[in-house]
């Protein structure tokens, strides 16, 4: 799967702006950052609240630990990506610890 193309996000969807009208769109990702479908295109979302097109705001960004508000652009995070917490106690090996992680992302 190419980066370089528009993918969509899966059950992502936001509320854009425009002139007084609201909008619910589907969320895309391209190259690490993300963008909602805008007419036959596409507008990034930015950090502030605003997008690539001046006129269009965005509201509601979806609930994915996948994207993630950079300084000045909505990043998306490849799920394989996204940090996990992991419980380690003093003593634990690496092994153990791991062996803990991979049985927790098992029953996931």
């Amino acid at each position: 799967m190419s980066d370089d193309l528009f993918h969509i996000v899966e059950d992502a969807q936001v509320i854009l702006r425009h002139k007084g009208v609201y909008k619910q769109v589907k969320v895309f990702r391209r190259a690490g950052r993300v963008y909602a479908g805008w007419g036959s295109g596409f507008i990034q979302l930015l950090a502030s609240g605003g997008t690539s097109k001046p006129d269009v705001q965005w509201e509601s960004l979806p609930d994915d630990p996948a994207i993630t508000r950079q300084s000045l652009h909505i990043a998306y995070v490849t799920p394989a990506t996204v940090p996990r917490t992991i419980e380690a106690k003093p003593g634990m090996t690496i092994e153990a610890i791991t062996q803990q992680d991979n049985s927790k992302v098992a029953a996931e």
